[in-house]
């Protein structure tokens, strides 16, 4: 083996750890935030009958650093998140809701590559933007 071919090596190994990537495997690019997860059609189906929710909905599955920015500047939309304790994600959107959410089993959503997560549930929300804070006394309910 020469030196040559070693550094070619290395630098194939950086190029995919930076998001250069080759062969079979495609990049997600960062608009897609749902890190290749898709809603099966049985559950946008049910979405549309039981609780006329028609909008597509947009799904977040990426780390929360990656996809906060992006749910931050969302107006109104529906929103498809997997269920996580205490992820700032997730106290976005209950922040946000203008419907009562729903939890779906993971049976309801498809991964594009991949084997799905079979013990988390997800979270389906109708949000609107952000409310603006009302400054005010809360003892007296004075407001300025």
């Amino acid at each position: 083996m020469s030196v040559e071919s070693g550094e070619k090596r290395d630098l194939q190994r950086k190029s995919v750890l930076t998001g250069f990537v080759s062969d079979k495997k495609t990049a997600i690019s960062d608009d897609d935030h749902s890190g290749g997860w898709r809603a099966s059609d049985k559950l946008l189906e049910l979405l549309r009958r039981e609780l006329k929710w028609s909008q597509t909905p947009e799904i977040f599955a990426r780390k929360n650093s990656d996809t906060m920015p992006a749910l931050k500047k969302l107006k109104q939309a529906l929103v498809i998140v997997p269920w996580q304790d205490g992820t700032p994600m997730v106290y976005e959107i209950l922040d946000r809701l203008v419907d009562i959410p729903v939890i779906v089993p993971p049976s309801y959503m498809l991964r594009n590559h991949g084997m799905p997560l079979k013990d988390k549930p997800w979270l389906v929300a109708k949000v609107d933007g952000a409310l603006k804070p009302r400054c005010g006394n809360l003892s007296t309910g004075a407001t300025s």
